[in-house]
């Protein structure tokens, strides 16, 4: 769907009930950038990102 909107070069910011894979992959093949929300309930992805903000 992206594509075929001609949406290229943009970033695309979502609230956490798009944060999926299937969502990013489509975003990131599209040659898209994208900001998710995530929340405390994705746990394991929570513990990344915070790991990471900290390095």
């Amino acid at each position: 769907m992206i594509e075929e909107c001609g949406l290229l070069n943009k970033v695309f910011t979502l609230d956490a009930l798009h944060c999926s894979k299937g969502t990013t992959q489509a975003i990131i093949e599209s040659k898209n950038d994208y900001l998710i929300t995530v929340k405390g309930n994705q746990m394991k992805l929570h513990k990344q990102i915070k790991k990471i903000s900290k390095s």
